[in-house]
C-alpha cells in the first residue's frame, strides 16, 4: 500500500525519520530508503530542543563515506533552490514523512484488523506533523522576506536563518513569541542579521551594532531612525569591551570578511574581477578615511617585512620561497617605475612572478587570478583583520552572560583556526580524561582553562555548513562555516599550576625514522 506515491518499507522507516526531527541527528536519515528524502536540501526546520534540520541534512552529506549523488538537472535545482518541493514528488519533507506516518499508521491497524479512526496516540502524531510544517512554512516566509530586504541593499547574507535559530533558543522565547536582552552584531554590513535580531526581540531588548565601513555606517544610521532599540558604532569590533564596558551581553554575532557589496564596487579597490577594465586603486581599505592604503603602506615597507606577511597570510602554496619572491619582485618594480598607483599593475607583478610568464594576463574572474591571495594577505594586514578576531573573541565571552551564545561566520582557514583555538583553550576536560591525565602540569598543557583564573568555560555546540539551497542562490557561501559557542559555568575543579612546557618539549622528531627498504645482509 502507498500513500502520496511513496512505496511503504518497514515501520521503521518513519520512526527513524521522526527520530531525525526529535532529535536533530544526521545519521539516521541513512534509514531512510527513499533518495529524494536524502537529496533534498529544504529550508531548515527548527524543532523545540532540536538543531536545524537542514544543517544535520549537510553534515551527514559531508562525513557521510557514501559517494555523493550526481549533480541533478537544471530543473532540478531551481526547485531546490526554492527549498520548498523535492524534485521527484512534489512534496516537502515534512509531508513526506507525515505521508510515511499515515502509512504506517495504516499498515498497523490492517494488521490488528481495527478500521475505522485513528486512535489518540495517531491523533496527536498527525497533530504535531502539521504544526511542524505550519511552523517550516512560516519561517520559510519570513527567512524569504529577509533575504530580499538584504538583496535589496546589495547584499546576500550568509547563515541568515541558521545564524537567527542557535542564536536565540527556544527555551528563552516569551509567551508572545518574542526575545528579551541584549545582543551584538559585531559586522553589520548592509544591516541583514541586524534586521532579522530586532525583529525577533522584545520591545525591552536592545541591539548594538560595529562597523568600519562607511557604506555600511549610512544603512546603519538609517535603521537607528527606524528602530529605538538600534545603536551603531563606527568603530572596529575589537573595541567591544571598551564600548560596551560592563553590559551584560545575551548573544553576539560575527560574520567576519568582506562583504559582496565591498567586492562588487571597483572603485572601493577590493575586487580583483576584469582587471583589463577600468583602473582602480591598490587601497584594500575596510574605511578609506583611517589608516594607509596598501599603495603607501609598500612605499615605506622592505622586503622582509612584505615578505613576512604574504607568508604569515598563506600567499602561495609555494610557502616562504614564493613569498619571498614575490615580496622583492614587487619592491623591485616599485623602485623601477614608481609607486603603485593601480591595481592592475600590483596583480601583474605577482602573476607573473608566480607562473613565470612574462606576458602574463589577467583573467577575468578574481576567483582564478593568482595573486588573490597575495591581495588577500595584504588587505587582511592593512585592516588588521585577524587581529581584530583574536582579540573580540575573549573580550565578548567576558561580557556574555552564562548560557549566552556567540555565532562566527567564517570564510578562510585561518580565520577558522583562530575560532578553533580559542575554543580549544577555553575548553574544560571531561570527568574520564581528568582521571586518565590526572591534575597535573600536562592537564593544563592540553587544557590551558584549568590553569586560568577565568569563571566560564566554552562549549562549542556545532559547525554549520551552508544549505545546497543557499549555495545555488548565493554561490559566495560555499567555502563558509558557521561556528556555534556557548558560554557555560566551570566545573567545580582544582586550579593546576604550573608552568607548561616550551612546544620544542612537546613537539619533537621521533629518534627513529623507518627504513624504506630492507638492508640487505652483508
Amino acid at each position: 500500500m502507498a500513500v502520496g506515491g511513496l512505496s511503504g518499507k518497514s515501520t521503521r522507516t518513519a520512526k527513524a525519520a521522526r527520530v531525525l526531527l526529535a532529535g536533530g541527528g544526521a545519521l539516521v536519515l541513512a534509514r531512510i530508503s527513499r533518495p529524494s528524502l536524502l537529496s533534498l536540501s529544504g529550508p531548515t526546520a527548527s524543532i523545540p530542543g532540536a538543531g536545524p534540520l537542514r544543517s544535520s541534512l549537510a553534515c551527514w552529506s559531508a562525513s557521510s563515506p557514501c559517494r555523493q549523488p550526481r549533480r541533478p538537472p537544471p530543473a532540478a535545482r531551481r526547485a531546490l533552490a526554492d527549498y520548498e518541493y523535492d524534485e521527484e514528488e512534489g512534496l516537502s519533507l515534512l509531508e513526506q514523512l507525515a505521508a510515511l506516518d499515515q502509512e504506517e499508521a495504516m499498515e498497523a491497524r490492517r494488521l490488528r484488523g481495527v478500521d475505522g479512526e485513528p486512535d489518540a496516540e495517531e491523533e496527536m502524531e498527525n497533530n504535531l506533523a502539521q504544526e511542524l510544517q505550519k511552523g517550516m512554512l512560516e519561517r520559510k516566509v519570513q527567512h524569504q522576506k529577509a533575504l530580499d530586504l538584504c538583496r535589496k541593499a546589495g547584499h546576500s547574507t550568509v547563515f541568515l536563518l541558521a545564524s537567527m535559530l542557535y542564536l536565540f533558543p527556544e527555551n528563552c522565547k516569551r509567551s508572545d513569541g518574542k526575545f528579551d536582552g541584549i545582543y551584538v552584531d559585531c559586522t553589520f554590513g548592509r544591516g541583514g542579521h541586524s534586521r532579522e535580531i530586532l525583529g525577533r526581540l522584545s520591545s525591552s531588548g536592545r541591539l548594538y551594532a560595529f562597523d568600519i565601513d562607511p557604506s555600511a555606517a549610512e544603512c546603519a544610521r538609517v535603521l537607528e531612525k527606524e528602530d529605538e532599540r538600534f545603536t551603531f558604532f563606527q568603530r572596529p569590533f575589537g573595541d567591544i569591551s571598551e564600548v560596551l564596558a560592563g553590559t551584560p551581553i545575551n548573544g553576539v554575532l560575527m560574520d567576519i570578511g568582506i562583504s559582496s557589496p565591498q567586492v562588487d564596487r571597483l572603485d572601493r579597490g577590493l575586487s580583483l574581477n576584469n582587471l583589463n577594465g577600468p583602473e582602480r586603486p591598490l587601497d584594500l581599505r575596510m574605511n578609506p578615511s583611517a589608516g594607509i592604503s596598501a599603495a603607501d603602506f609598500l612605499r615605506n615597507t622592505t622586503v622582509e617585512e612584505l615578505a613576512n606577511i604574504l607568508n604569515m597570510g598563506r600567499a602561495d602554496p609555494g610557502g616562504q620561497l614564493m613569498a619571498e619572491r614575490c615580496a622583492q619582485a614587487i619592491l623591485d618594480d616599485q623602485e623601477q617605475h614608481g609607486p603603485y598607483d593601480s591595481m592592475r599593475r600590483f596583480c601583474q607583478v605577482v602573476g607573473r612572478t608566480q607562473t613565470g610568464e612574462e606576458d602574463f594576463e589577467h583573467p577575468w574572474a578574481g576567483m582564478l587570478h593568482p595573486a588573490r591571495m597575495t591581495i588577500a594577505a595584504l588587505r587582511k594586514f592593512i585592516n588588521r583583520e585577524d587581529e581584530q578576531l583574536a582579540k573580540v573573541l575573549p573580550e565578548a565571552f567576558a561580557l556574555l552572560v552564562q548560557s549566552g551564545r556567540c555565532l562566527v561566520s567564517a570564510f578562510k582557514p585561518d580565520e577558522e583556526h583562530l575560532v578553533r583555538t580559542f575554543t580549544l583553550e577555553h575548553e574544560e576536560p571531561d570527568p574520564l580524561t581528568v582521571k586518565r591525565v590526572g591534575l597535573n602540569k600536562r592537564l593544563r598543557e592540553l587544557y590551558p582553562l584549568v590553569g586560568k583564573p577565568v569563571d566560564f568555560a566554552v562549549r562549542l555546540m556545532g559547525r554549520i555548513q551552508p544549505s545546497q539551497a543557499e549555495v545555488l542562490t548565493n554561490r559566495r557561501a560555499r567555502t563558509g562555516a558557521l561556528y556555534v559557542l556557548e558560554k557555560v559555568p566551570r566545573q567545580p575543579m582544582k586550579r593546576v599550576k604550573g608552568t607548561p612546557r616550551s612546544m620544542a618539549k612537546r613537539l619533537r622528531p621521533p629518534t627513529y625514522v623507518p627504513e624504506l627498504i630492507k638492508a640487505e645482509p652483508e
